[in-house]
């Protein structure tokens, strides 16, 4: 069953106004922002997640979500940069990498795509 979301984002904005250094609150409301369409207001909180330096994972997470973010907005070549920074924090993630087989298929370029896919 879907649940309504609103209050969760206001929530989190609220949350990490409060307290700015809360990095999951940080990742979460980006997040959030992404999935309700605010691509350049989640871009923004996503960087300034990553700047906070603390959890690999999620940084490595919150760099795969801003390529999807400049994916939605038509800018996929700066995405790939993201994706790739995603797979140099975290080589052992394989969200990195099918990202990076997912804009090799989108782009055509099948022989790339093969390769992060395997």
């Amino acid at each position: 069953m879907e649940t309504n979301r609103e209050k969760y984002l206001t929530g989190l904005a609220y949350d990490c106004y409060m307290d700015d250094s809360n990095d999951r609150n940080s990742h979460y409301l980006a997040r959030e922002l992404m999935y309700k369409g605010r691509y350049q207001s989640a871009i923004r909180e996503f960087i300034r997640h990553i700047g906070m330096d603390k959890r690999h994972t999620e940084k490595s997470q919150s760099m795969i979500y801003i390529g999807d973010c400049l994916r939605y907005i038509g800018r996929a070549n700066e995405a790939l940069g993201w994706y790739t920074r995603a797979l140099d924090i975290e080589p052992n993630r394989r969200e990195p990498l099918i990202a990076l087989a997912k804009h090799y298929m989108d782009n055509e370029n099948f022989n790339l795509a093969k390769v992060y896919a395997l």
